[in-house]
Protein backbone atom coordinates (compact mmCIF):
# COMPACT_ATOMS: atom_id res chain seq x y z
CA UNK A 1 0.00 0.00 0.00
CA UNK A 2 1.28 3.65 -0.72
CA UNK A 3 2.68 5.89 2.26
CA UNK A 4 -0.38 7.88 0.98
CA UNK A 5 -2.93 5.53 1.90
CA UNK A 6 -0.79 5.01 5.30
CA UNK A 7 -0.86 8.60 6.44
CA UNK A 8 -3.68 10.23 4.56
CA UNK A 9 -1.81 12.80 2.66
CA UNK A 10 1.91 12.94 2.29
CA UNK A 11 2.89 16.92 2.38
CA UNK A 12 4.08 18.06 -0.95
CA UNK A 13 4.00 21.31 -2.65
CA UNK A 14 2.46 22.34 -5.48
CA UNK A 15 4.81 22.59 -7.53
CA UNK A 16 6.46 18.66 -6.35
CA UNK A 17 3.31 18.00 -7.39
CA UNK A 18 2.60 19.48 -10.86
CA UNK A 19 6.02 17.98 -11.76
CA UNK A 20 4.95 14.88 -11.07
CA UNK A 21 1.87 15.40 -13.03
CA UNK A 22 3.59 16.35 -16.04
CA UNK A 23 5.43 13.85 -16.32
CA UNK A 24 2.56 11.37 -15.66
CA UNK A 25 0.92 13.20 -18.55
CA UNK A 26 3.88 13.37 -20.92
CA UNK A 27 3.48 10.29 -22.72
CA UNK A 28 -0.19 10.95 -23.12
CA UNK A 29 -0.66 13.96 -24.75
CA UNK A 30 0.65 15.25 -27.91
CA UNK A 31 3.66 17.73 -28.16
CA UNK A 32 1.63 20.88 -28.54
CA UNK A 33 -0.64 20.01 -25.27
CA UNK A 34 1.69 19.21 -23.32
CA UNK A 35 3.65 22.31 -24.45
CA UNK A 36 0.11 24.11 -23.19
CA UNK A 37 -0.31 22.82 -19.82
CA UNK A 38 3.33 23.19 -18.76
CA UNK A 39 2.76 26.91 -19.71
CA UNK A 40 -0.37 27.37 -17.86
CA UNK A 41 1.34 25.54 -14.54
CA UNK A 42 4.84 27.62 -14.93
CA UNK A 43 2.96 31.15 -16.18
CA UNK A 44 -0.42 31.04 -13.49
CA UNK A 45 -0.86 28.01 -11.49
CA UNK A 46 2.34 27.62 -9.36
CA UNK A 47 3.02 31.01 -9.27
CA UNK A 48 -0.34 31.59 -7.71
CA UNK A 49 -0.68 28.36 -5.43
CA UNK A 50 2.62 28.50 -3.87
CA UNK A 51 3.19 26.96 -0.37
CA UNK A 52 1.92 23.25 0.15
CA UNK A 53 -0.40 20.85 -1.56
CA UNK A 54 -2.99 20.03 1.20
CA UNK A 55 -3.37 24.13 1.82
CA UNK A 56 -5.10 24.46 -2.12
CA UNK A 57 -8.79 25.02 -1.14
CA UNK A 58 -11.73 25.48 -2.75
CA UNK A 59 -12.09 29.40 -1.66
CA UNK A 60 -8.40 29.70 -3.07
CA UNK A 61 -9.28 28.02 -6.63
CA UNK A 62 -12.35 30.22 -6.40
CA UNK A 63 -9.89 33.51 -5.90
CA UNK A 64 -8.06 32.29 -8.48
CA UNK A 65 -10.88 32.52 -11.05
CA UNK A 66 -12.00 35.68 -9.94
CA UNK A 67 -8.68 37.21 -10.64
CA UNK A 68 -7.67 35.78 -13.87
CA UNK A 69 -11.28 36.56 -15.19
CA UNK A 70 -10.59 40.50 -14.55
CA UNK A 71 -7.54 40.07 -16.82
CA UNK A 72 -8.47 37.42 -19.43
CA UNK A 73 -11.09 35.65 -21.72
CA UNK A 74 -13.85 33.11 -20.02
CA UNK A 75 -12.52 30.44 -22.44
CA UNK A 76 -8.91 30.89 -21.11
CA UNK A 77 -10.08 30.68 -17.38
CA UNK A 78 -11.64 27.81 -18.20
CA UNK A 79 -8.89 26.30 -20.08
CA UNK A 80 -6.19 27.20 -17.21
CA UNK A 81 -8.87 25.37 -14.44
CA UNK A 82 -9.26 22.68 -16.66
CA UNK A 83 -5.49 21.86 -16.07
CA UNK A 84 -5.88 22.56 -12.44
CA UNK A 85 -8.45 19.83 -12.07
CA UNK A 86 -7.04 17.32 -13.84
CA UNK A 87 -3.95 18.02 -11.64
CA UNK A 88 -5.90 18.19 -8.25
CA UNK A 89 -7.64 14.87 -9.19
CA UNK A 90 -4.04 13.42 -10.16
CA UNK A 91 -3.22 14.68 -6.63
CA UNK A 92 -6.41 13.52 -5.01
CA UNK A 93 -5.73 9.57 -6.54
CA UNK A 94 -2.36 9.30 -5.07
CA UNK A 95 -3.20 10.77 -1.29
CA UNK A 96 -1.55 14.37 -1.51
CA UNK A 97 -4.91 15.81 -1.14
CA UNK A 98 -7.78 14.57 0.78
CA UNK A 99 -10.01 15.98 -1.99
CA UNK A 100 -10.26 17.36 -5.11
CA UNK A 101 -10.77 21.27 -4.11
CA UNK A 102 -11.31 22.45 -7.98
CA UNK A 103 -14.67 20.21 -7.93
CA UNK A 104 -17.73 21.82 -8.65
CA UNK A 105 -16.63 25.44 -8.61
CA UNK A 106 -18.39 27.54 -11.09
CA UNK A 107 -16.82 29.08 -14.19
CA UNK A 108 -17.30 31.63 -16.38
CA UNK A 109 -19.87 31.00 -19.37
CA UNK A 110 -17.82 30.31 -22.53
CA UNK A 111 -18.45 32.59 -25.52
CA UNK A 112 -20.74 31.42 -28.38
CA UNK A 113 -18.90 28.51 -30.38
CA UNK A 114 -17.85 30.63 -33.47
CA UNK A 115 -19.14 29.20 -36.72
CA UNK A 116 -18.15 29.91 -39.95
CA UNK A 117 -18.46 28.30 -43.30
CA UNK A 118 -17.91 28.76 -46.86
CA UNK A 119 -19.95 27.76 -49.88
CA UNK A 120 -18.57 25.44 -52.89
CA UNK A 121 -18.07 28.86 -55.10
CA UNK A 122 -16.46 30.57 -52.48
CA UNK A 123 -14.10 27.38 -51.49
CA UNK A 124 -13.38 27.03 -54.58
CA UNK A 125 -12.24 30.76 -55.17
CA UNK A 126 -10.00 30.66 -52.40
CA UNK A 127 -8.61 27.01 -53.57
CA UNK A 128 -7.37 28.63 -56.69
CA UNK A 129 -5.24 30.92 -55.19
CA UNK A 130 -3.16 28.80 -53.41
CA UNK A 131 0.25 26.99 -54.16
CA UNK A 132 -0.60 23.62 -55.03
CA UNK A 133 0.95 22.58 -51.87
CA UNK A 134 -0.67 24.49 -49.53
CA UNK A 135 -3.81 23.67 -52.08
CA UNK A 136 -3.33 19.61 -51.18
CA UNK A 137 -3.38 20.82 -47.10
CA UNK A 138 -6.95 22.64 -47.64
CA UNK A 139 -8.29 20.29 -49.10
CA UNK A 140 -7.75 17.66 -46.94
CA UNK A 141 -8.78 19.86 -44.16
CA UNK A 142 -12.49 20.51 -45.75
CA UNK A 143 -12.43 17.00 -47.18
CA UNK A 144 -11.79 15.66 -43.40
CA UNK A 145 -12.48 18.02 -40.65
CA UNK A 146 -8.88 17.07 -39.28
CA UNK A 147 -6.86 20.13 -37.52
CA UNK A 148 -4.37 21.65 -39.37
CA UNK A 149 -1.41 20.18 -37.10
CA UNK A 150 -2.96 16.69 -37.46
CA UNK A 151 -2.66 17.02 -40.82
CA UNK A 152 0.95 18.38 -41.48
CA UNK A 153 2.05 15.90 -39.24
CA UNK A 154 0.83 12.36 -41.17
CA UNK A 155 2.89 10.03 -41.93
CA UNK A 156 1.93 7.65 -44.68
CA UNK A 157 1.98 4.90 -42.51
CA UNK A 158 -1.02 6.58 -40.96
CA UNK A 159 -2.97 6.17 -44.04
CA UNK A 160 -5.09 3.07 -45.21
CA UNK A 161 -6.11 3.90 -48.56
CA UNK A 162 -7.20 0.18 -48.84
CA UNK A 163 -9.73 1.09 -46.09
CA UNK A 164 -10.53 4.68 -46.91
CA UNK A 165 -9.30 5.87 -43.66
CA UNK A 166 -6.49 7.79 -41.77
CA UNK A 167 -5.65 5.80 -37.80
CA UNK A 168 -4.56 8.71 -36.03
CA UNK A 169 -2.49 7.90 -33.37
CA UNK A 170 -2.85 10.48 -31.08
CA UNK A 171 -5.05 13.65 -31.65
CA UNK A 172 -5.19 16.90 -29.45
CA UNK A 173 -6.82 15.65 -26.87
CA UNK A 174 -4.02 12.86 -25.90
CA UNK A 175 -6.26 9.97 -27.80
CA UNK A 176 -6.30 7.99 -30.87
CA UNK A 177 -9.58 8.49 -34.01
CA UNK A 178 -9.77 6.87 -36.72
CA UNK A 179 -11.07 9.60 -39.73
CA UNK A 180 -13.02 8.12 -42.95
CA UNK A 181 -11.80 9.01 -46.33
CA UNK A 182 -14.16 10.48 -49.32
CA UNK A 183 -13.32 10.95 -52.96
CA UNK A 184 -11.76 14.19 -52.55
CA UNK A 185 -9.32 13.42 -49.58
CA UNK A 186 -8.03 9.59 -51.75
CA UNK A 187 -7.77 12.15 -54.66
CA UNK A 188 -5.19 14.33 -52.64
CA UNK A 189 -3.43 11.33 -51.13
CA UNK A 190 -3.36 9.70 -55.06
CA UNK A 191 -2.02 13.30 -56.37
CA UNK A 192 0.93 13.21 -53.85
CA UNK A 193 1.95 9.68 -53.73
CA UNK A 194 4.61 9.76 -56.16
CA UNK A 195 7.07 6.83 -55.68
CA UNK A 196 6.35 3.47 -54.51
CA UNK A 197 9.44 2.90 -52.61
CA UNK A 198 8.46 5.99 -50.03
CA UNK A 199 9.36 4.66 -46.43
CA UNK A 200 6.22 4.52 -44.41
CA UNK A 201 7.69 6.82 -41.46
CA UNK A 202 7.95 10.15 -44.47
CA UNK A 203 5.66 12.79 -43.84
CA UNK A 204 2.68 12.81 -46.72
CA UNK A 205 3.56 17.00 -46.38
CA UNK A 206 6.97 17.41 -47.09
CA UNK A 207 6.83 21.16 -46.75
CA UNK A 208 9.66 23.54 -46.16
CA UNK A 209 7.37 26.33 -44.24
CA UNK A 210 6.08 26.42 -41.14
CA UNK A 211 2.25 25.97 -39.66
CA UNK A 212 1.40 29.11 -38.95
CA UNK A 213 3.07 30.14 -43.00
CA UNK A 214 0.28 27.41 -44.35
CA UNK A 215 -2.35 29.07 -42.07
CA UNK A 216 -1.11 33.08 -43.69
CA UNK A 217 -0.58 31.30 -47.21
CA UNK A 218 -4.69 30.81 -46.65
CA UNK A 219 -5.50 33.83 -45.31
CA UNK A 220 -4.08 35.93 -48.08
CA UNK A 221 -5.81 33.24 -50.36
CA UNK A 222 -8.84 34.53 -48.88
CA UNK A 223 -8.30 37.78 -48.71
CA UNK A 224 -7.65 37.92 -52.66
CA UNK A 225 -11.12 35.99 -53.28
CA UNK A 226 -12.56 38.34 -51.50
CA UNK A 227 -13.42 36.28 -48.30
CA UNK A 228 -13.08 37.91 -45.36
CA UNK A 229 -13.27 37.18 -41.50
CA UNK A 230 -11.75 33.17 -42.56
CA UNK A 231 -8.98 31.19 -41.58
CA UNK A 232 -7.64 28.08 -42.15
CA UNK A 233 -9.58 26.34 -38.81
CA UNK A 234 -12.73 27.26 -40.42
CA UNK A 235 -12.59 24.84 -42.56
CA UNK A 236 -13.17 22.48 -40.27
CA UNK A 237 -16.23 24.04 -39.41
CA UNK A 238 -16.82 23.97 -43.37
CA UNK A 239 -16.73 20.16 -43.36
CA UNK A 240 -18.35 19.38 -40.13
CA UNK A 241 -21.63 21.88 -41.62
CA UNK A 242 -21.88 20.16 -44.78
CA UNK A 243 -22.24 16.89 -42.96
CA UNK A 244 -24.98 18.35 -41.06
CA UNK A 245 -26.61 19.49 -44.11
CA UNK A 246 -26.99 16.27 -45.59
CA UNK A 247 -28.58 15.24 -42.29
CA UNK A 248 -25.36 13.38 -40.12
CA UNK A 249 -26.23 13.36 -36.56
CA UNK A 250 -24.30 15.01 -33.93
CA UNK A 251 -22.45 11.96 -32.18
CA UNK A 252 -21.64 11.02 -35.29
CA UNK A 253 -20.30 14.22 -36.31
CA UNK A 254 -18.15 14.11 -32.94
CA UNK A 255 -16.34 11.19 -33.58
CA UNK A 256 -14.92 12.33 -36.96
CA UNK A 257 -14.46 15.40 -35.56
CA UNK A 258 -12.62 13.92 -32.74
CA UNK A 259 -14.58 16.21 -29.84
CA UNK A 260 -14.28 14.51 -26.61
CA UNK A 261 -18.04 16.43 -25.58
CA UNK A 262 -20.46 16.46 -27.46
CA UNK A 263 -21.59 19.85 -26.25
CA UNK A 264 -18.40 20.92 -28.50
CA UNK A 265 -20.63 19.58 -31.57
CA UNK A 266 -23.67 21.53 -30.57
CA UNK A 267 -23.19 24.34 -31.89
CA UNK A 268 -24.25 22.24 -35.20
CA UNK A 269 -27.06 21.49 -34.00
CA UNK A 270 -29.51 24.70 -35.94
CA UNK A 271 -27.89 23.69 -39.29
CA UNK A 272 -29.88 20.83 -40.27
CA UNK A 273 -33.67 23.05 -39.53
CA UNK A 274 -34.32 22.76 -43.28
CA UNK A 275 -33.41 19.02 -43.31
CA UNK A 276 -35.60 18.50 -39.79
CA UNK A 277 -38.68 20.09 -42.02
CA UNK A 278 -37.76 17.95 -44.85
CA UNK A 279 -38.35 14.94 -42.61
CA UNK A 280 -41.68 16.26 -40.53
CA UNK A 281 -43.28 17.20 -44.01
CA UNK A 282 -42.38 13.16 -45.32
CA UNK A 283 -44.66 12.05 -43.04
CA UNK A 284 -47.65 13.18 -44.98
CA UNK A 285 -47.39 9.99 -47.21
CA UNK A 286 -48.02 8.03 -44.04
CA UNK A 287 -50.14 9.55 -42.04
CA UNK A 288 -52.30 10.96 -45.38
CA UNK A 289 -55.87 8.64 -44.63
CA UNK A 290 -55.91 10.28 -41.19
CA UNK A 291 -57.70 13.19 -42.82
CA UNK A 292 -59.17 16.11 -40.62
CA UNK A 293 -63.16 15.73 -41.00
CA UNK A 294 -65.23 18.44 -42.34
CA UNK A 295 -67.22 18.57 -38.96
CA UNK A 296 -63.88 18.78 -36.90
CA UNK A 297 -62.65 21.68 -39.46
CA UNK A 298 -66.08 23.83 -39.40
CA UNK A 299 -65.66 23.31 -35.08
CA UNK A 300 -61.99 25.09 -35.78
CA UNK A 301 -62.53 27.83 -38.01
CA UNK A 302 -65.83 28.67 -35.82
CA UNK A 303 -63.29 28.79 -32.92
CA UNK A 304 -60.52 30.68 -34.67
CA UNK A 305 -63.94 33.60 -35.55
CA UNK A 306 -64.38 33.94 -32.14
CA UNK A 307 -61.17 34.33 -31.11
CA UNK A 308 -59.92 36.81 -33.52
Amino acid sequence: MKEAKKSGTVPMTFKEIAEKFLHVQKPLLCKKEYVRQDSILELHLKPFFKGEMAHVSREGVEKYVSERSERVSPATVRKEVGVLKHLLRYAADHGYVPSNAATNVRLPKPPAGRLRYLQPDELQGVLERLSPEVRAVAQLAVATGMRRGEILGLRWLDVDLLNRCINLPQSKNGEGRTVYLNELALDVFRSLWTNTDTVPEEPVFGLDVTPEEVSMAFIRACRSAGVEDFSFHDLRHTYATMLRMQGVQLDLIQKQLGHKDLRMTSRYAHVATQQVRDAVNSLDSILSNLKVTEEVKAGRNSAVSRLN
